[in-house]
């Protein structure tokens, strides 16, 4: 192993290229474990190579201790507009007690968006400590930004390429569309006179 890995002309090089070479003329019991313990535990390799891979922290998930800790925000839609010219639901689900509020609007403008959050969930219910969104631009908005400051809530957002990190509302958004489908056509004539089943206060 040492000529193999320590030698001027052997370089040593990795694991695998140490292993590729001794392969070719020797062979014994456990000879692979024998390898990666040989070339990980190399002095001079340790003290002169970079590491070519960083740590990461393994991906952990949140979990709310109290109502109101942390609400996520999602938008559902557009789906067809209704009489009151509704095609976008808002969706916000407090972590830990599972409520959800369900919005019908007009649009997901980041101005709509903020005034809803205010008006609807807010003045409710209390300013969450922590608000959680995708990285949609209506949530990451100076106005929204903004909003989140002057009411002192702490704004999060999910990990790129992990959508999954805000998946309690997504799911909520899933149970949502399956209940509205029991209770529409498929014309979805009745869209706008169907009632969101988590509150039953607004019309879509």
């Amino acid at each position: 192993m040492e000529l193999c890995h320590e030698l001027p002309s052997a370089g040593h090089q990795g694991v695998s290229r140490t292993m590729s070479k001794i392969k070719d003329k020797y062979h014994w019991y456990n000879m692979t474990k024998d390898i990666n313990l040989f070339v990980l535990s190399c002095d001079t390799c340790n003290k002169n190579k970079k590491a070519s891979r960083h740590s990461k922290c393994p991906l952990t998930k949140y979990h709310a201790g109290y109502p109101m800790e942390r609400v996520q925000i999602d938008f559902m839609g557009p789906l067809p507009k209704t009489k009151q010219n509704n095609e976008h639901i808002l969706m916000m689900t407090d972590q830990f007690t599972k409520w959800t509020e369900c919005i019908p609007l007009p649009s997901q403008t980041a101005e709509v968006t903020a005034q809803a959050a205010i008006n609807e969930f807010f003045t409710r219910f209390g300013y969450p400590f922590q608000l959680f969104s995708d990285q949609g631009r209506n949530f990451e908005s100076a106005l929204f930004k903004a909003v989140c400051d002057l009411l002192q809530i702490h704004k999060a957002r999910t990990t790129p390429y992990r959508p999954q990190s805000n998946g309690q509302v997504e799911r909520q958004n899933r149970s949502l569309m399956d209940a509205v489908r029991c209770f529409v056509d498929s014309q979805q004539r009745k869209l706008g006179s169907t009632h969101c089943s988590t509150r039953g206060s607004h019309e879509i």
